[in-house]
Protein backbone atom coordinates (compact mmCIF):
# COMPACT_ATOMS: atom_id res chain seq x y z
CA UNK A 1 0.00 0.00 0.00
CA UNK A 2 1.18 3.42 -0.62
CA UNK A 3 2.22 5.83 2.16
CA UNK A 4 0.39 8.51 0.57
CA UNK A 5 -2.78 6.11 1.12
CA UNK A 6 -5.34 8.34 3.28
CA UNK A 7 -8.40 6.99 5.14
CA UNK A 8 -11.29 8.99 6.05
CA UNK A 9 -13.72 7.28 9.14
CA UNK A 10 -17.20 9.37 7.92
CA UNK A 11 -20.25 8.90 10.20
CA UNK A 12 -23.44 8.22 8.50
CA UNK A 13 -26.63 7.06 9.95
CA UNK A 14 -27.74 2.99 9.98
CA UNK A 15 -30.44 1.50 10.82
CA UNK A 16 -30.64 -2.11 13.28
CA UNK A 17 -32.99 -4.67 13.17
CA UNK A 18 -34.06 -6.24 16.86
CA UNK A 19 -36.43 -8.84 16.78
CA UNK A 20 -39.24 -9.21 19.62
CA UNK A 21 -41.17 -11.72 21.46
CA UNK A 22 -43.48 -9.82 23.58
CA UNK A 23 -46.05 -12.39 24.46
CA UNK A 24 -49.06 -10.52 23.56
CA UNK A 25 -47.82 -7.74 26.26
CA UNK A 26 -47.44 -4.72 23.42
CA UNK A 27 -46.94 -2.50 26.10
CA UNK A 28 -47.64 -1.74 30.06
CA UNK A 29 -45.49 -3.78 33.25
CA UNK A 30 -43.49 -7.07 32.75
CA UNK A 31 -41.21 -8.50 34.81
CA UNK A 32 -38.04 -9.28 32.71
CA UNK A 33 -36.64 -7.35 29.71
CA UNK A 34 -34.16 -10.14 28.30
CA UNK A 35 -31.85 -8.72 25.72
CA UNK A 36 -29.63 -10.79 24.06
CA UNK A 37 -26.64 -10.65 21.41
CA UNK A 38 -25.86 -13.64 18.56
CA UNK A 39 -22.62 -14.66 17.63
CA UNK A 40 -20.80 -14.13 14.35
CA UNK A 41 -23.05 -14.88 11.39
CA UNK A 42 -26.02 -14.93 13.71
CA UNK A 43 -28.73 -12.66 13.09
CA UNK A 44 -31.83 -11.04 14.94
CA UNK A 45 -33.81 -13.95 14.95
CA UNK A 46 -30.25 -16.23 16.63
CA UNK A 47 -30.21 -13.82 18.91
CA UNK A 48 -33.77 -13.55 20.20
CA UNK A 49 -33.67 -17.49 20.28
CA UNK A 50 -30.87 -17.00 23.10
CA UNK A 51 -33.25 -14.82 25.25
CA UNK A 52 -36.35 -17.14 24.70
CA UNK A 53 -34.48 -20.44 25.85
CA UNK A 54 -34.47 -19.06 29.46
CA UNK A 55 -37.54 -19.85 30.70
CA UNK A 56 -38.45 -16.98 33.10
CA UNK A 57 -41.71 -17.09 35.78
CA UNK A 58 -44.01 -14.30 34.83
CA UNK A 59 -44.57 -11.95 31.98
CA UNK A 60 -41.14 -12.05 30.10
CA UNK A 61 -39.95 -9.54 26.93
CA UNK A 62 -37.44 -10.92 24.88
CA UNK A 63 -35.23 -8.43 22.52
CA UNK A 64 -32.57 -10.27 19.84
CA UNK A 65 -30.07 -7.30 18.59
CA UNK A 66 -28.91 -7.96 15.25
CA UNK A 67 -25.07 -7.09 14.69
CA UNK A 68 -25.28 -3.51 12.01
CA UNK A 69 -22.90 -5.43 9.45
CA UNK A 70 -25.09 -7.43 7.36
CA UNK A 71 -23.94 -10.27 4.61
CA UNK A 72 -25.04 -13.32 3.12
CA UNK A 73 -23.97 -16.76 4.26
CA UNK A 74 -25.22 -19.78 2.42
CA UNK A 75 -27.85 -17.09 1.23
CA UNK A 76 -29.04 -16.47 4.36
CA UNK A 77 -29.11 -12.66 6.08
CA UNK A 78 -25.94 -12.86 8.42
CA UNK A 79 -24.65 -10.18 10.51
CA UNK A 80 -21.41 -9.14 12.56
CA UNK A 81 -21.16 -6.76 15.86
CA UNK A 82 -17.61 -5.46 14.57
CA UNK A 83 -14.08 -6.34 12.40
CA UNK A 84 -10.45 -5.12 13.44
CA UNK A 85 -10.78 -2.16 11.24
CA UNK A 86 -11.91 1.30 12.43
CA UNK A 87 -12.93 -1.00 15.93
CA UNK A 88 -13.00 1.75 18.39
CA UNK A 89 -15.79 3.60 15.99
CA UNK A 90 -17.76 0.55 15.51
CA UNK A 91 -17.40 0.06 19.72
CA UNK A 92 -19.07 3.94 20.14
CA UNK A 93 -21.93 2.93 17.04
CA UNK A 94 -22.81 -0.54 18.69
CA UNK A 95 -23.01 0.71 22.38
CA UNK A 96 -25.45 4.31 21.23
CA UNK A 97 -27.02 1.53 18.94
CA UNK A 98 -27.85 -0.75 22.17
CA UNK A 99 -28.51 2.53 24.31
CA UNK A 100 -31.55 3.59 21.49
CA UNK A 101 -32.46 -0.27 21.65
CA UNK A 102 -33.13 0.41 25.62
CA UNK A 103 -34.59 3.94 24.57
CA UNK A 104 -37.13 2.47 22.80
CA UNK A 105 -38.18 -0.01 24.96
CA UNK A 106 -38.46 2.27 28.02
CA UNK A 107 -40.84 3.98 26.15
CA UNK A 108 -42.85 0.72 25.47
CA UNK A 109 -42.95 -1.08 28.90
CA UNK A 110 -41.49 -1.05 32.45
CA UNK A 111 -39.83 -3.78 33.80
CA UNK A 112 -38.64 -4.81 37.04
CA UNK A 113 -35.26 -6.70 36.05
CA UNK A 114 -32.86 -6.76 32.94
CA UNK A 115 -31.19 -9.39 31.54
CA UNK A 116 -28.88 -9.10 29.05
CA UNK A 117 -27.56 -11.83 27.09
CA UNK A 118 -24.80 -13.10 24.83
CA UNK A 119 -23.10 -15.34 22.97
CA UNK A 120 -19.49 -15.49 21.33
CA UNK A 121 -18.87 -12.18 19.62
CA UNK A 122 -22.26 -10.98 20.96
CA UNK A 123 -20.68 -12.14 24.66
CA UNK A 124 -18.45 -8.89 24.41
CA UNK A 125 -21.05 -6.51 23.20
CA UNK A 126 -23.17 -7.71 26.33
CA UNK A 127 -20.17 -6.71 28.34
CA UNK A 128 -20.01 -3.64 26.56
CA UNK A 129 -23.80 -2.48 27.06
CA UNK A 130 -23.64 -3.26 30.54
CA UNK A 131 -21.01 -1.36 31.33
CA UNK A 132 -22.22 1.26 29.44
CA UNK A 133 -26.13 1.18 30.16
CA UNK A 134 -27.46 4.86 29.71
CA UNK A 135 -31.45 4.37 30.90
CA UNK A 136 -33.24 4.07 34.32
CA UNK A 137 -31.16 2.21 36.63
CA UNK A 138 -32.91 -1.66 37.48
CA UNK A 139 -31.54 -4.17 38.83
CA UNK A 140 -29.16 -5.95 35.86
CA UNK A 141 -27.95 -9.65 35.44
CA UNK A 142 -25.54 -10.20 32.70
CA UNK A 143 -25.33 -13.98 31.22
CA UNK A 144 -22.05 -14.48 28.94
CA UNK A 145 -21.59 -17.42 26.37
CA UNK A 146 -18.01 -18.72 24.99
CA UNK A 147 -16.39 -15.20 24.70
CA UNK A 148 -13.69 -13.45 26.50
CA UNK A 149 -13.99 -10.21 28.67
CA UNK A 150 -13.10 -6.88 26.48
CA UNK A 151 -10.33 -5.03 27.33
CA UNK A 152 -12.44 -1.81 26.27
CA UNK A 153 -14.47 -2.40 29.34
CA UNK A 154 -11.41 -3.56 32.02
CA UNK A 155 -11.51 0.11 33.29
CA UNK A 156 -15.27 -0.16 34.37
CA UNK A 157 -14.96 -3.76 36.02
CA UNK A 158 -15.38 -2.53 40.00
CA UNK A 159 -17.90 -3.66 42.42
CA UNK A 160 -20.50 -1.05 40.54
CA UNK A 161 -20.85 -3.73 37.47
CA UNK A 162 -23.64 -5.69 37.46
CA UNK A 163 -23.66 -8.90 38.44
CA UNK A 164 -22.74 -11.41 35.61
CA UNK A 165 -22.50 -15.11 34.48
CA UNK A 166 -19.21 -15.77 32.73
CA UNK A 167 -19.46 -19.18 31.01
CA UNK A 168 -16.93 -21.36 29.04
CA UNK A 169 -17.84 -25.47 27.66
CA UNK A 170 -15.38 -27.70 28.23
CA UNK A 171 -15.04 -28.46 24.66
CA UNK A 172 -14.63 -24.53 23.59
CA UNK A 173 -11.87 -24.35 21.14
CA UNK A 174 -12.37 -20.63 20.86
CA UNK A 175 -13.11 -19.42 24.32
CA UNK A 176 -9.95 -21.80 25.48
CA UNK A 177 -9.47 -22.54 28.89
CA UNK A 178 -6.60 -20.62 29.17
CA UNK A 179 -8.24 -17.48 28.15
CA UNK A 180 -11.05 -18.54 30.11
CA UNK A 181 -8.05 -18.75 33.19
CA UNK A 182 -7.01 -15.22 32.54
CA UNK A 183 -10.44 -13.76 32.77
CA UNK A 184 -10.62 -15.98 35.96
CA UNK A 185 -7.63 -13.78 36.88
CA UNK A 186 -8.88 -10.37 36.09
CA UNK A 187 -12.58 -10.61 37.97
CA UNK A 188 -10.35 -11.62 40.96
CA UNK A 189 -8.08 -8.75 40.40
CA UNK A 190 -11.08 -6.01 40.09
CA UNK A 191 -13.13 -7.91 42.53
CA UNK A 192 -15.89 -7.45 39.77
CA UNK A 193 -19.37 -9.14 40.66
CA UNK A 194 -18.79 -11.67 37.72
CA UNK A 195 -18.95 -15.57 38.27
CA UNK A 196 -17.07 -17.62 36.23
CA UNK A 197 -18.19 -21.26 35.72
CA UNK A 198 -17.55 -24.64 33.22
CA UNK A 199 -20.16 -26.33 31.49
CA UNK A 200 -20.54 -29.13 29.72
CA UNK A 201 -20.32 -28.84 26.27
CA UNK A 202 -18.73 -27.30 23.35
CA UNK A 203 -18.66 -23.20 21.57
CA UNK A 204 -22.68 -22.46 22.09
CA UNK A 205 -24.80 -22.12 23.55
CA UNK A 206 -27.50 -24.76 25.23
CA UNK A 207 -29.83 -25.98 27.57
CA UNK A 208 -27.75 -26.14 30.22
CA UNK A 209 -26.48 -22.75 29.82
CA UNK A 210 -29.69 -21.44 29.74
CA UNK A 211 -30.56 -23.61 33.07
CA UNK A 212 -27.83 -22.25 34.66
CA UNK A 213 -28.83 -18.82 33.33
CA UNK A 214 -32.29 -19.37 34.98
CA UNK A 215 -30.62 -20.35 38.09
CA UNK A 216 -28.58 -17.13 38.22
CA UNK A 217 -31.13 -14.68 37.13
CA UNK A 218 -33.20 -15.82 40.26
CA UNK A 219 -30.39 -16.02 42.95
CA UNK A 220 -30.20 -19.59 43.13
CA UNK A 221 -27.52 -21.82 43.53
CA UNK A 222 -25.64 -23.34 40.52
Amino acid sequence: MSTSTLHWNIPVQTHGRVAIDHMNIESGDIDYLIVAFHGYTGNATHALEIAKQIQLPGKVVSLGIQGLHRFYKNGEIAASYMTREDRESAIHDNIEYFNQVMNRATTTWNWKKLVICGFSQGAAMAMRAAANLNCNEVPIKVITVGGDIPKDIYEKLNESYPPQLLVRGEQDKLYTEEIFEQDRKLISKHNAPIKAITLPGKHRWDNEVSKAAKKFIIQENI
